[in-house]
């Protein structure tokens, strides 16, 4: 897609020249649906009365970094906040979306190590 923007680009304007440089290495993070971990994340939001969607993400986050370098499909990212209020100004995330989100992890520590 950059190599036909920048042919496009060079071709309307004569004279100019466009490039890139790849500067990291951020693979698709492929989701394992019979993840161990996923399974008890689930049942912690069920118990808490907040069953979670579980989706794509169309973000980049700390977790598919950590994902990509171990090669783990175990890993996920699961917290409070909306994108659409993300990243813009004014951002914000709401209160009972945090106290949510510290039930749901309390319940899956809980679950998990005790």
């Amino acid at each position: 897609i950059v190599e036909e923007a920048t042919a496009t680009a060079q071709a309307a304007v004569p004279g100019c020249t466009g490039s890139y440089i790849i500067t990291g290495d951020r693979p698709a993070i492929e989701r394992d649906p019979a993840s161990p971990l996923l399974a008890a994340l689930r049942d912690a939001t069920r118990t808490c009365g907040t069953p979670a969607d579980v989706g794509f993400f169309t973000g980049y986050t700390d977790t598919a970094v950590i994902a990509g370098r171990c090669a783990n499909r175990n890993c996920m990212s699961y917290g409070p906040g909306s994108l659409a209020l993300a990243h813009k100004p004014n951002e914000y995330v709401p209160r009972a979306d945090i106290e949510r989100v510290e039930r749901v992890l309390t319940e899956l520590v809980r679950r998990e190590l005790w």
